[in-house]
């Protein structure tokens, strides 16, 4: 278990320095985009089963599954 989370760490950091940016910051977006999105999901399932307007959760999921991409383009 401890060499695949140092191994995960360290594709991190070469991912990091390929791309220009802090592994840190990527890190932190990428672990919290999933609650984010799941979040958003569970959402978007009770707002349909009710019938209502579901752009905007739609558009916020989007942006939560792309907010640790959108750093490394940014």
């Amino acid at each position: 278990m401890t060499y695949f989370l140092l191994q995960r760490w360290q594709d991190v950091l070469h991912y990091g320095n390929a791309h220009g940016v802090n592994p840190w910051v990527f890190s932190a977006l990428y672990l919290a985009h999933h609650p984010l999105f799941w979040g958003t999901m569970a959402w978007l399932v009770a707002r349909a089963r009710r019938k209502r307007p579901m752009a905007g959760v739609v558009a916020l999921a989007v942006f939560f599954w792309l907010m640790p991409y959108a750093y490394i383009l940014v």
